[in-house]
């Protein structure tokens, strides 16, 4: 006998998004990136888009570039449309970016911004994840041992969060999230591809 559900039924689910670069975390139903007011960088780091980096003039124009090889468009027409809507190209902004991909059919620019454009990717910060990731593959200090020592302060508690790991093996090893910051850009030249490949 087949069974049918009687009443509302709701394919809607819970959405949860957290900076990181400052942690602010902010979750609803259905909720989008554009919701939040939130990026996503093409390396998968979500951050408010106040933290965004402003483009360099030749940064901008790759990016400008970028958007022409995907075929939808030709350089010539793509520089048509931005002198018709009188967007400055020697000072483009995320809303320009923004405004430009969506209207030449490419989607939501926030879903896929250039890590140029993110200070994640340009270690201006390190997220609490990748430090985590960093500090375990050079230090070795199990979770399990910084857990222990949470939970003599807090029993109750369920989860070792990444901040409180990396706060622990800082402490122990008496260095400071600027320190390993410079450290991480000098061993991988300032390339994030390079430091992730390392972490993962």
């Amino acid at each position: 006998m087949t069974k049918y559900r009687q009443g509302f039924v709701s394919n809607s689910s819970s959405s949860s998004f957290v900076c990181d670069v400052c942690g602010y975390r902010i979750s609803g139903w259905d909720m989008s990136l554009s919701e939040a007011e939130m990026v996503e960088c093409e390396n998968g780091h979500e951050l408010c888009e106040e933290h965004l980096l402003k483009p360099l003039k030749e940064q901008g124009q790759m990016i400008l570039k970028r958007l022409c090889e995907g075929e939808k468009i030709s350089q010539n027409e793509l520089n048509d449309f931005i002198k018709e809507n009188h967007i400055d190209i020697d000072h483009l902004t995320f809303e320009d970016f923004n405004f430009i991909s969506n209207e030449l059919g490419y989607g939501d620019f926030r879903c896929h911004i250039p890590e140029c454009l993110c200070p994640l990717c340009n270690f201006e910060e390190l997220s609490d994840s990748d430090t985590m990731l960093y500090l375990q593959k050079e230090y070795n200090i199990p979770e399990n041992e910084v857990f222990e020592e949470i939970k003599k302060i807090n029993p109750r508690r369920k989860k070792l969060r990444d901040n409180e790991y990396n706060e622990y093996v800082l402490r122990k090893i008496n260095s400071n999230i600027t320190q390993i910051l410079k450290e991480v850009e000098d061993r991988f030249d300032g390339s994030y591809k390079k430091f992730r490949e390392y972490i993962r």
